[in-house]
């Protein structure tokens, strides 16, 4: 399984088993082949690189996944991320299968970490 795939098969079970949080769990396009106008205008606009693949609030806690398969590593731009969102009290989680995904998103909603 691909990236992609492990991230729609995540969404697609918050979204169909949490109704009610709908819209709080939300992708973030970040990456993908861009022409150099477009590039420009992104990164003009906010985009940064790093920034990681599913982003969650619940109970005034912000929590984001990056999804990795295989031997796929955390870029220096998503550590520094990660570093930047946790200083300011969020939480990070590196993803690498379905199970881990749902696992973690149940404790945060069932015990709130």
């Amino acid at each position: 399984m691909n990236e992609n795939k492990l991230q729609a098969k995540c969404f697609q079970w918050f979204w169909n088993n949490f109704p009610g949080l709908r819209r709080t769990l939300w992708a973030v396009p970040n990456g993908g082949k861009r022409d150099k106008r477009e590039a420009m205008t992104l990164k003009a606009t906010g985009v940064i690189s790093g920034v990681h693949d599913l982003h969650f609030i619940y109970n005034n806690r912000f929590y984001t996944f990056e999804l990795k398969v295989g031997n796929n590593k955390f870029s220096e731009n998503q550590l520094k991320y990660m570093e930047a969102i946790e200083n300011q009290g969020a939480m990070s989680f590196e993803i690498r299968n379905f199970d881990q995904f749902r696992e973690i998103i149940t404790k945060i909603i069932g015990n709130g970490i």
